[in-house]
């Protein structure tokens, strides 16, 4: 059984495209090879959902701080007494708390970038910036991230204005398995929509099973 720890903050549970992005793949991931658990920063919606679909929940309130050292202590704590063998950091903090850690653990670590990183970035100013960029530098320079993957050729293509110490990305199509089904496509758009998901959670898969 593959162990894999999802690290994420400020997912709500409404309209949130990582959330969703989340569930997909704890929906539909074989359960009979890989356990899925998740740190995030609380919510009792959210938490009673993912662990009715088999994810082991722990709940850091201090992701909700800035940068936090309770926060790095949690993820420590966490992904050494559960043995994870895969860290999956989603977005920006959990990436630069999670990296940080992982210079310690050296776990696999994988990099999901959802479509924003530094490069103006308008949600940060530029101490934060410059703070996170030293943390980015740090993990490059200890060679703790293994992998980065990106949702869409969109995505890949302006993850590759950011910082070029990134390593380059892994993109899964998420209409790669419906190419050879055309008539699925024009017939059912509820298929075409299985198709697209499978074909994700299968590029997952394969990923999990050969970091």
């Amino acid at each position: 059984m593959i162990r894999v720890c999802h690290v994420v903050n400020l997912i709500t549970g409404k309209a949130d495209g990582v959330y969703t992005h989340l569930k997909m793949i704890f929906k539909n991931s074989d359960k009979t090879k890989f356990q899925h658990y998740l740190i995030f920063q609380g919510g009792e919606h959210i938490e009673k959902e993912v662990t009715e679909m088999g994810v082991k929940v722990f709940v850091s309130t201090s992701l909700k701080k800035k940068i936090s050292i309770k926060a790095i202590v949690d993820i420590h704590g966490f992904l050494k007494n559960n043995n994870i063998d895969i860290v999956q950091a989603h977005l920006i903090k959990p990436y630069a708390l999670t990296g940080m850690v992982n210079i310690i653990l050296r776990k696999k670590f994988i990099f999901n970038y959802h479509g924003i990183f530094l490069k103006s970035n308008p949600y940060y100013n530029f101490v934060k910036k410059s703070i996170y960029l030293a943390i980015h530098n740090l993990i490059f320079l200890f060679g703790r991230m293994d992998t980065v993957m990106v949702a869409s050729k969109e995505g890949r293509n302006y993850y590759l204005w950011n910082p070029k110490l990134l390593p380059e990305p892994i993109s899964y199509d998420n209409d790669h398995s419906n190419r050879n089904n055309k008539q699925a496509v024009k017939n059912a758009k509820s298929k075409v929509k299985r198709l697209k998901i499978d074909g994700m959670v299968k590029n997952y898969q394969d990923l999990y099973a050969h970091t």
